[in-house]
């Protein structure tokens, strides 16, 4: 299906002679116009490609054109779910700039994107999507003059492959096309013969049906079962290369190729528990955000080459319009490559940022929102919703497993300061979260303010099982009940702040719920007429709260955090039902 939505006229873009672009031998020349393919695979991580050093053949095609290009060893997204990280790439700015924070979120009208720019500069536009949620009247599409979509049935790569072929031989030159392949995305299905190409005999074997229900004792899928996960990953990546082949082929076959930038990335990565759950969207791991970049133009980019220094999926806009000489109309966040290609740093060190400095966040309301800060040897997390911060140094501990927070590193502490002046990354107010198993425990709970006070606002930090809530129409008591399968949090707000607060608690766990942990103050009994307290009772968040949340323990915390107030999302639009059941399908809403 193909969508008309080029709007001519709404950006004005001028030509400068003075723009250079990169030769392989390293002298600039004028402003060129080529062709661009931007080939986006969907959860596709680095590491599972074999030019990143995977051991497995998933990617010969991508891995031969690593070799005739620009490969960056360390590309960072801005989020770790797609619609926010199209949004970020396409307008090269960060969630908490173009709102794209939901699945229901509309990127303003006021951003111009990288289509529009290209579009008004005189390039046929198009792009081939396969995910819900991106174009039409969610606006993260806005600017490409055509859009074919998957159709009700889904369109797998090969099938996205014939449609994309269809556009290469058509398009008129120069042409800006978004490729977008959704098979690595979950579930991973495979054709037989690809998953045949990655598969060792010594490997167990995926199409079994044996993985299902293979869990330890903790409910972890085993070793066995991740591994065979993992595998059809793998085979999912080598059905795309393989498509990706007939597409490179068919720019041979009309002679272009020469003078096409091939841009080979990925929104997102994946998860395969190595940080407690699998696929995304859930935390900013570098599992998730750490992404392939790889860059050919055959001619004009060095064959061959890595960069070492890390660079940010923001920064492919100001690429792209540094490579034709326009100039951008907009405000970025990103900065060219350009002469990052020539051995040299970044000629604009960022409006928000330091060019070397990597910013994601993740704002998905299933799950605790975050936001963190990277570097190539740290990497500083907080969560807004719970007052966490993790920090990491990356070059002695690349898995993120050893929490550096409240030891003296200097060069994170750094980071922190800079993440923490950050639209977002600090949130006042009262929180109250519930812990447990996946809908074993039912848990009551009633708040009321006491010294006249009153509710002034309530807001799901994040969602768990069927938890819900009531706030009384005199907003003197807010009751929440229901069975967290994992961690709920709720926050709100107490008028005037001084007031205190009651709180009664009850819960069917077999062990009982004798306590309530309450700030950095430790634990209080639950006393028959409810606990009664202050914010300076109960300031910080608890110290038990991450072992009780990885363990899924049943337990209740109450706690206060300075600040200001929450932020507020701005007015989305309504999904439809056909909208609901894909994205619940997908495990992105409940």
């Amino acid at each position: 299906m193909k969508t008309r939505l080029g709007r001519p006229g709404r950006v004005c873009v001028l030509l400068s002679v003075s723009a250079a672009v990169l030769l392989c031998c390293g002298q600039p020349e004028e402003a060129a116009r080529p062709n661009f393919m931007l080939v986006v695979i969907d959860a596709l991580r680095a590491d599972h490609l074999g030019c990143y050093g995977h051991d497995r053949p998933t990617s010969p095609v991508i891995d031969a054109v690593a070799e005739n290009g620009v490969l960056f060893e360390t590309a960072i997204t801005a989020a770790p779910w797609t619609k926010a990280s199209f949004s970020s790439f396409l307008a090269s700015m960060y969630p908490f700039q173009h709102g794209v924070n939901d699945w229901a979120a509309v990127m303003p009208e006021s951003i111009v994107t990288l289509p529009e720019i290209l579009t008004e500069q005189g390039y046929s536009t198009v792009c081939l999507i396969n995910m819900i949620g991106l174009g039409g009247r969610f606006g993260v599409l806005r600017g490409f003059q055509e859009v074919s979509r998957a159709p009700k049935g889904g369109r797998d790569a090969a099938e996205t492959t014939d449609d994309a072929i269809e556009y290469v031989r058509e398009l008129p030159e120069p042409f800006f096309m978004l490729l977008h392949y959704f098979d690595v995305h979950q579930p991973y299905t495979p054709p037989a013969e690809y998953l045949g190409l990655v598969r060792r005999e010594s490997d167990p074997d995926p199409l079994s049906g044996k993985r299902r229900g293979w869990r330890d004792e903790s409910g972890r899928p085993s070793r066995q079962a991740i591994e065979c996960t993992r595998l059809l990953y793998d085979g999912c990546i080598r059905y795309v290369d393989d498509s990706l082949r007939r597409v490179l082929a068919a720019l041979d076959e009309r002679g272009i190729r020469d003078n096409t930038v091939i841009i080979i990335t990925a929104d997102h990565g994946d998860a395969f528990w190595e940080h407690g759950v699998n696929s995304h969207g859930a935390n900013v791991y570098d599992e998730v955000l750490k992404v392939p970049l790889i860059m050919a133009w055959p001619e004009r980019f060095p064959r061959g080459r890595r960069i070492a220094s890390q660079v940010r999926l923001v920064d492919l806009l100001p690429t792209v319009v540094d490579i034709t000489g326009a100039r951008d109309p907009g405000k970025r966040v990103g900065v060219s490559l350009l002469p990052v290609l020539r051995g040299k740093p970044p000629e604009d060190e960022g409006s928000v940022l330091p060019a070397h400095v990597a910013y994601a966040e993740n704002g998905l309301i299933k799950t605790l929102q975050t936001k963190c800060l990277r570097t190539l040897d740290y990497k500083v997390i907080i969560e807004p919703a719970t007052a966490l911060v993790e920090i990491y140094d990356l070059e002695r501990d690349p898995g993120e497993t050893r929490n550096l927070f409240g030891q003296d590193v200097r060069e994170a502490s750094s980071l922190l300061d800079m993440l923490e002046s950050l639209p977002g990354a600090a949130w006042g107010g009262w929180r109250f979260g519930l812990t447990g198993g996946p809908g074993a425990h039912d848990f009551r709970a009633r708040l009321d303010v006491l010294d006249g006070g009153a509710i002034s606002g309530v807001e799901q930090l994040t969602r768990s099982g069927s938890v819900s809530y009531v706030l009384d129409e005199s907003r003197k008591w807010l009751e929440i009940e229901g069975k967290p399968a994992g961690l709920h949090v709720l926050l709100f707000t107490v008028e005037p702040p001084e007031a205190r607060v009651v709180l009664r608690l009850a819960c069917d766990a077999p062990e009982g719920l004798e306590e309530v942990y309450c700030g950095r103050t430790g634990s209080m009994r639950i006393a028959d007429g409810g606990i009664v307290l202050s914010r300076e009772d109960v300031t910080g968040l608890p110290s038990s709260f991450q072992a009780h949340r990885e363990s899924r323990t049943p337990a209740a915390h109450i706690w206060w955090l300075p600040g200001g107030a929450t932020r507020s999302r701005p007015a989305g639009a309504v999904l439809t039902e056909e909208e609901i059941r894909s994205l619940r399908a997908l495990g992105y809403i409940q």
